[in-house]
């Protein structure tokens, strides 16, 4: 998964109404488990989509 998909899963988490884990697994076809992967690195993440614009 790229870094600008992980960048986009974590802003849609964030919206309101917030989606559940089943709703952005079968969006982005990855388990609910790396879901949760992805948003505790949230901040790494956050950090190089900042440092790479």
């Amino acid at each position: 998964m790229s870094l600008e998909d992980k960048i986009k899963l974590i802003k849609e988490s964030e919206m309101l109404p917030k989606p559940t884990l089943k709703m952005l697994s079968e969006k982005y076809r990855i388990g609910k488990s790396t879901i949760g992967d992805i948003m505790q690195k949230k901040s790494t993440y956050m950090f190089f989509s900042v440092k790479r614009m």
